[in-house]
C-alpha cells in the first residue's frame, strides 16, 4: 500500500541587507535639486564602511554623520557658487574708480555685460585690470567683501554641522565603550556563577566522604587488632623469679 505524501510548507529565510539599504527603506535621503545621488551613495558607503555600525542605533548615527558631512560639503559649494555668481559686484568695484579706462562706457553696464559673458566687456575688464596692475584676485577680494555677512552665516552653519558630527562620533564611541563594559561584567558574572556552582557541588560531596571514612576506620582498626601483629597475639611473658632474700 502506498502511503500518501505530504508537502511541508517552505520557509524563506530573510536575506541580509546592508545598513544603507535599511536606512534608505526607513528614511530615504532628502536631496536638493542638483545634488548627485550617486555621490551621496558613495559617501554613505564610505562612512558606513569606516564606522562599521554594530546595531540599528549605530546605523542611525552613521546616517546622521553622512547627512551632516553632506551638508558641510553643500555649504562649501554654496560659498563657491556665491563667489562665482556675485563676481560682477567685485568687477563693479574695480571699474568704479577707473571710468577713464572705459572709453566713456558705464561701469555698471560693463560689469553686467561681463557677467553675461560678453566678449567685448570681458576685454574691457581685462584691459582695466592690466592697466591698474591688478589680477582677478582683486575682483575676488571685492566680491568677498560684498558677501562677508552671508559668508559669516554660512561659516557659522558649517561649524554647527561639524560640531554635531563630532558629537555623534563621540556618542558612538561612548555607546561602544558602554557595551564593552556591560559585556565584560556579564562575562565576569557568568564566571563567578560557574565558580559558585562548582564550589557548591564540592561542598555537597564532602559530608559523604567523611561518613564513608568514619565507617571504614573502625573496621580497619579491628582487622589490625586480630592480625598476627595485633595486641591479642602477643604472648604473655613468664614472670621472672624474684631473688630470695638472704636471712
Amino acid at each position: 500500500m502506498t502511503l500518501p505524501t505530504t508537502t511541508l510548507p517552505t520557509t524563506t529565510l530573510p536575506t541580509a541587507v546592508s545598513p544603507q539599504t535599511t536606512m534608505a527603506a526607513v528614511a530615504p535621503p532628502r536631496l536638493w535639486d542638483g545634488d548627485d545621488p550617486a555621490r551621496y551613495d558613495l559617501l554613505q558607503s564610505r562612512v558606513s564602511g569606516s564606522l562599521g555600525p554594530k546595531d540599528f542605533l549605530e546605523e542611525i548615527w552613521a546616517r546622521d554623520v553622512v547627512d551632516l558631512v553632506w551638508e558641510i560639503f553643500r555649504l562649501r559649494r554654496i560659498k563657491a557658487d556665491l563667489m562665482r555668481e556675485a563676481a560682477h559686484k567685485g568687477v563693479l568695484e574695480i571699474l568704479k574708480p577707473r571710468l577713464s579706462l572705459l572709453n566713456g562706457g558705464s561701469s555698471r553696464d560693463t560689469a553686467a555685460k561681463w557677467a553675461c559673458g560678453d566678449h567685448k566687456a570681458a576685454a574691457v575688464v581685462n584691459h582695466v585690470l592690466a592697466s591698474a596692475d591688478l589680477t582677478m584676485d582683486a575682483v575676488h577680494a571685492n566680491t568677498f567683501s560684498a558677501l562677508i555677512d552671508r559668508f559669516e552665516i554660512i561659516d557659522r552653519m558649517t561649524m554647527m554641522a561639524e560640531g554635531r558630527r563630532d558629537t555623534i562620533l563621540r556618542e558612538i564611541d561612548r555607546h561602544r565603550t558602554s557595551f564593552a563594559q556591560r559585556l565584560r561584567h556579564a562575562i565576569v558574572n557568568a564566571e563567578d556563577a560557574e565558580f559558585e556552582a562548582i564550589a557548591s557541588e564540592d561542598a555537597k560531596s564532602l559530608p559523604h566522604t567523611a561518613m564513608d571514612a568514619a565507617r571504614v576506620l573502625p573496621a580497619s582498626v579491628a582487622a589490625q587488632g586480630n592480625g598476627p601483629t595485633g595486641a591479642a597475639s602477643v604472648e604473655a611473658k613468664p614472670e621472672e623469679a624474684k631473688p630470695e632474700s638472704v636471712a
